[in-house]
């Protein structure tokens, strides 16, 4: 008996494990940019060397499967490990986009294979074709008739026209990803296109999208608003129209992006004059946070500034970048345990904003005011450490103050 597959299509473990040894040859001629008929030839040529190599020749099953059939199967291996596993890697690794306007606007993880575009250009025809063999069959769905239609057509097709498909399938994702921030005044178009995209462009099927947004420009101003995405079956907007859906949505969206969003901090003609503890340190205010009528965002960074000046020596601007990297080198953060991660504080939300006030106020109150201790050679505290009392003292020399 011939040493072949196990049942119908499938090979041994041994024969696998000979195809995918050429997988990474596969992947160094997609990375050199061959793709195409150039990129079918070489799997065509290959899948003959591999079915005569001596693992295959001469046992393989051929009752069931021609040897031109087990060389299309090799064939349809790289083609398969090219969507499934090359794409997929390559699209996990690629780094976080640098934050400028060119970034997308938005990024889709999951993009149509081949087969689903082949199906959402030939739809018209694969349909009508499902409905004819349902109402002869008089059984079933014409759902399930169409998937069997939609499987006989793109099993005809040969490795070339599946290859086709698939770089056509490429180069629509590779549209969907450079849909970009352009320009403010852009937003909502760009956005609009998008959500038609993903309504009518196949990956979610026939949907319907609404997206509220919100964003503030570099004044600190809010915008805010609403936009529809259709299937190209509809044309009606959820809620009626756009004014008849933000008279009923829009303020609470407004007031609820006013507060999360993070704005600037606003300067004002009132004086900042915080009072200082014996050695020296600024001490945060005591204020109703209730009452209003204190800028406690701009309050947090006359305060930081003093504080830095005070503790390090230091005129320079607070690094923020570092300290949010390694905050441990920076001040005590056993002995200070803010209430949400140290930023700049038009970097933090409105709560966020109240919540380190409060905290820093209660440290004012108990005479352990916050301080920065400069020390790039700190290592991270362990968990259970020892709370060290930082010191106040001002620094008589260098540009540090004493961890000890």
């Amino acid at each position: 008996m011939l040493n072949g597959p196990g049942r119908q299509g499938q090979f041994s473990y041994a024969q696998k494990n000979h195809i995918e040894s050429f997988m990474p040859a596969f992947c160094a001629q997609i990375d050199a940019g061959v793709n195409g008929v150039a990129l079918t030839k070489w799997k065509q040529e290959t899948a003959n060397d591999i079915l005569a190599s001596p693992l295959f020749a001469g046992k393989l099953d051929v009752s069931n499967n021609s040897q031109k059939a087990w060389h299309e199967i090799v064939v349809r291996k790289f083609t398969n490990y090219r969507t499934q596993v090359y794409l997929k890697k390559a699209d996990s690794t690629v780094a976080p986009p640098p934050k400028h306007r060119g970034v997308p606007l938005l990024h889709f993880s999951t993009l149509l294979t081949a087969r689903q575009l082949f199906a959402k250009e030939n739809e018209s025809v694969i349909h009508s074709a499902a409905e004819e063999r349902h109402a002869a069959a008089g059984t079933g769905t014409v759902g399930s008739a169409y998937q069997t239609v939609l499987k006989e057509k793109w099993d005809t097709l040969d490795s070339d026209a599946r290859d086709e498909w698939q770089t056509r399938a490429d180069k629509f994702g590779g549209d969907i990803h450079r849909i970009t921030v352009i320009k403010p005044t852009s937003k909502r178009v760009l956005m609009h296109t998008a959500l038609a995209t993903l309504c009518q462009g196949g990956l979610l099927g026939n949907a319907e999208l609404l997206l509220f947004y919100g964003w503030r420009d570099v004044k600190g101003d809010i915008s805010t608003g609403a936009l529809h995405g259709h299937s190209a079956h509809n044309k009606t907007n959820f809620g009626g129209t756009d004014g008849e859906l933000l008279r009923q949505y829009g303020l609470a969206w407004y007031k609820f992006a006013e507060d999360v969003i993070p704005g600037p901090a606003k300067p004002t003609n009132v004086n900042i004059v915080l009072s200082q503890n014996p050695d020296g340190v600024p001490l945060f205010p005591s204020i109703n946070f209730g009452a209003g009528g204190t800028d406690i965002r701009y309050l947090l960074s006359e305060y930081f500034n003093a504080v830095w000046v005070k503790s390090t020596g230091l005129t320079t601007a607070i690094p923020w970048v570092e300290i949010g990297q390694t905050p441990f080198r920076y001040y005590h953060t056993v002995s200070f345990s803010f209430p949400a991660p140290l930023s700049p504080p038009n970097e933090l939300t409105n709560v966020h904003v109240l919540l380190v006030a409060e905290y820093l106020s209660e440290l004012s109150s108990r005479s352990t005011p916050f301080v920065f201790a400069l020390d790039l050679s700190a290592q991270q505290p362990q968990t259970g450490s020892t709370v060290i009392s930082p010191s106040y003292r001002t620094p008589t020399s260098g540009n540090t103050t004493s961890r000890g």
